[in-house]
């Protein structure tokens, strides 16, 4: 006698097969959604960050210091720290090509991390996200570098409309300058101004080391609820 259907053990097999093969198949787009995402945001770090590092080179190859002009690397003064981690500042002069935009070609440019505002553009983001600025000054430098517009007062804050400030790169994790003083060590604090250093008063760094970390958007986020799940940073400036 023959059979003009399938049995319920062959439709229950056949089923079996089909919610496999439709399972391997979202396994296999989300782990190529995942790898997507992975590569896209590797793509965008290396983008960010050789962009910011580029900008850093350009202003750190016209940089000078002598008796009158001075260079300067510390560990962020505020006492900053990104997701425990202390953060640098660098702050020197520059002689740029380009002097249409101030009034004068040498510029105090100083670089420096702060925490992002959470309101900005009528929108709203998590806080414990750090972002790297840029800031140059095209005003008249002080004779004396004691006068200098990075150690006589809160620099950081726009004053008289004199500075031109920009943000360089967004999802920060860490920013780190070392600089050569001269015997082949490097330091985290080094000020050509400082005359009880020989080696490094009124003068530049042998080179200078930058560490510059970039986070993707996504992992930005989650360090930042993370950080906000411990309690956040110790004594966070908030800029907005």
């Amino acid at each position: 006698m023959k059979r003009s259907g399938f049995s319920l053990i062959e439709l229950l097999a056949a089923l079996a097969i089909l919610i496999i093969i439709v399972g391997i198949m979202g396994t296999i787009f989300t782990e190529s959604d995942r790898a997507w995402n992975l590569g896209t945001g590797r793509v965008t770090n290396n983008n960010d960050g050789r962009a910011a590092l580029d900008l850093l080179k350009h202003d750190l190859q016209y940089a000078v210091a002598d008796s009158k002009l001075s260079f300067l690397a510390r560990p962020d003064k505020n006492g900053l720290k990104v997701y425990g981690f202390p953060c640098d500042e660098l702050a020197f002069v520059s002689l740029q090509h380009d002097s249409s935009q101030a009034p004068r070609t040498a510029r105090e440019i100083m670089y420096f991390v702060e925490q992002a505002p959470t309101q900005s553009g009528g929108r709203t983001y998590s806080k414990g996200r750090y972002r790297l600025v840029r800031k140059d000054t095209g005003q008249a430098i002080f004779d004396n570098p004691a006068e200098h517009c990075y150690y006589t007062h809160a620099w950081r804050e726009d004053r008289r409309g004199n500075y031109d400030r920009s943000v360089v790169c967004d999802n920060v994790a860490a920013f780190a300058v070392f600089a050569s003083d001269g015997s082949a060590t490097l330091t985290r604090e080094y000020d050509s101004a400082d005359y009880s250093q020989p080696a490094w008063s009124n003068r530049l760094p042998q080179y200078v080391d930058i560490y510059l970390e970039v986070l993707n958007e996504r992992d930005a986020l989650r360090a930042a609820q993370m950080a906000d799940a411990f309690g956040g940073e110790e004594d966070p400036k908030v800029v907005s």
